[in-house]
């Protein structure tokens, strides 16, 4: 999501049409499927991206909680991609006393109901914020970015047949293109720790691998 909701300067319509297409397309890579997203302001809110919510079965998953946050990183990451000067790490790590909703603000909370070990949601979040900016820093990933963030300052909203259509013409025949369940357990995989953190993900781990 990006704030801001006053102001739709050309700019900043780049820039919210950027970092909705990293939110959009770490999360399509990534099974999380996109109902729509756009760049028209509401009360709240320059910009949004609306997904379906996740399967029943996923919602016990740990990689589907896991992925919530490197999609959380996703937009900065895609911010500091395409804006020089932009410290995406530095905007992830630090909560503001201004910020009420924000993907730091979300990103955070999530990690704190993992764990009260202010070392251990440290650890997580530099995992999970390494995974996003190495996918994203893929070069036809970087493209689907772009070529999403183009169409959608051009149409301002996209739904989920124009989201698919950008993303995978502009994958074209890459590994992101090809493989992506394969790719996404290579590269976006919780640790250990994170499995542990909650009964129920060790309870569907035992469970899967019994299968």
């Amino acid at each position: 999501m990006t704030n801001e909701p006053d102001k739709a300067e050309p700019d900043d319509l780049w820039r919210a049409a950027v970092h909705e297409a990293g939110h959009v397309v770490l999360g399509e890579l990534l099974s999380m499927t996109t109902e729509y997203v756009t760049v028209e302001p509401n009360d709240k809110m320059l910009a949004h991206v609306q997904r379906r919510p996740p399967s029943p079965l996923a919602t016990l998953s740990r990689e589907t909680h896991w992925r919530f946050l490197l999609v959380d990183c996703a937009g900065v990451i895609a911010e500091g991609m395409f804006f020089d000067g932009f410290m995406s790490y530095d905007v992830l790590s630090e909560v503001l006393p201004e910020d009420e909703i924000s993907d730091t603000v979300q990103l955070w909370a999530y990690l704190e109901s993992h764990s009260e070990d202010k070392k251990q949601q440290w650890k997580w979040f530099e995992l999970a914020y390494t995974q996003a900016q190495r996918i994203l820093s893929n070069s036809a990933v970087r493209r689907s970015v772009e070529s999403l963030a183009a169409r959608l300052k051009e149409k301002r909203t996209l739904n989920r047949d124009e989201v698919y259509d950008v993303i995978k013409a502009a994958l074209g025949r890459s590994k992101w293109g090809r493989d992506r369940f394969q790719m996404g357990e290579r590269y976006a995989s919780p640790p250990q720790s994170w499995i542990d953190s909650r009964e129920g993900y060790r309870a569907m781990a035992e469970t899967m691998a019994a299968l």
